[in-house]
C-alpha cells in the first residue's frame, strides 16, 4: 500500500527521534550571561585583581574555559564575599563540563545576592545539563521573575519543558527566546523540534534548522541538524 505523506511524515519523526536528541546534547547552550568587567566589578585587592584579570584572559580572549578556573577559584578564596567571581567560576567550569563545581559556585552566588538572576540561571543550566530536567524550572522560573528578558533563561526554560514532553508549554517560552535574540543560534533548533513533533510542519522546521546552520554554521550540533535537514528534504521530495 502507498503511504501518506501524512503516514511518511509520522514514521520519519519516529526515525529523526535519535538525532534530535543528539542535536540538543550537542548544542548545549552557552554559559550564563557574564557580568560586567567595570572597574566596579572587580575585586578590591591587587592580588585577588591579578586573578581576576588572568581568568577574565584564559575565559575570553583565550577561549580556554578549564584554564581559567583556577584563576577564578583563587579570586574568591581571597575574597570569599565577591559574588562575580562566582559567577565566572561557574561559567567556566559549566563551558569545562564541570558540572558539580559550576553548581556550587552559581549556588553560592545566590546564596550571597539572592537578586542574582544570573546565578539563579546558572544552576537551572547546570541542571538541565545533568537531565535533572524538572528540578531545574525552579530557579529557571526565579531568574526570570528577576530577568523577564533574558533569552537565555527562556532558552533552558524551554529546553527542560521539551525534555519532560511538556511541548505546548514549552512553545511560549522557545518563542520569546527568538524574539529577545534573533542571533541566540541553539533557540532556532527546538523551535524546529517543536515545528516538528507539535505542529507536523515541515516547512517551518526546515526553516529554524537552516537559521541555526546560518547562525553558527560550524557549530557543536551543525553535523546533526545538516543530517535531520537531508531527511526532512527527501520526504519533500516524495510528495
Amino acid at each position: 500500500m502507498r503511504r501518506t505523506s501524512v503516514q511518511i511524515l509520522i514514521l520519519l519523526l519516529a526515525a529523526l527521534y535519535p538525532l534530535l536528541l543528539g542535536a540538543q546534547e550537542g548544542s548545549q547552550s552557552a554559559a550564563p550571561d557574564a557580568v560586567a568587567t567595570s572597574p566596579l566589578t572587580s575585586p578590591s585587592t591587587p592580588e585577588a585583581q591579578d586573578a581576576w584579570a588572568k581568568g577574565q584572559e584564559f575565559l575570553f580572549r583565550k577561549h580556554d574555559p578549564a584554564a581559567s578556573i583556577e584563576s577564578f577559584r583563587k579570586v574568591v578564596e581571597l575574597e570569599p564575599a565577591f559574588v562575580p567571581g562566582y559567577i565566572l567560576l561557574g561559567n567556566a567550569c559549566l563551558q569545562a563540563q564541570d558540572l558539580a563545581q559550576a553548581k556550587s559556585a552559581y549556588e553560592k552566588a545566590a546564596k550571597l545576592e539572592p537578586g542574582n538572576s544570573v546565578a539563579f540561571l546558572g544552576i537551572g543550566s547546570v541542571l538541565n545539563q545533568q537531565h535533572e530536567w524538572l528540578a531545574a524550572q525552579k530557579p529557571l522560573q526565579r531568574s526570570l521573575e528577576l530577568k523577564p528578558d533574558s533569552a537565555e533563561a527562556h532558552y533552558e526554560m524551554g529546553r527542560s519543558l521539551v525534555a519532560q514532553g511538556r511541548l505546548q508549554d514549552a512553545e511560549p517560552y522557545v518563542r520569546r527566546c527568538i524574539e529577545i535574540n534573533k542571533d541566540y543560534a541553539v533557540p532556532h533548533i527546538l523551535m524546529g523540534d517543536l515545528y516538528l513533533h507539535l505542529h507536523r510542519n515541515v516547512n517551518a522546521a526546515l526553516g529554524e534548522y537552516q537559521q541555526y546552520l546560518q547562525l553558527e554554521p560550524h557549530g557543536a550540533a551543525a553535523q546533526s541538524v545538516k543530517d535531520i535537514i537531508s531527511r526532512l528534504e527527501k520526504l519533500q521530495d516524495q510528495k
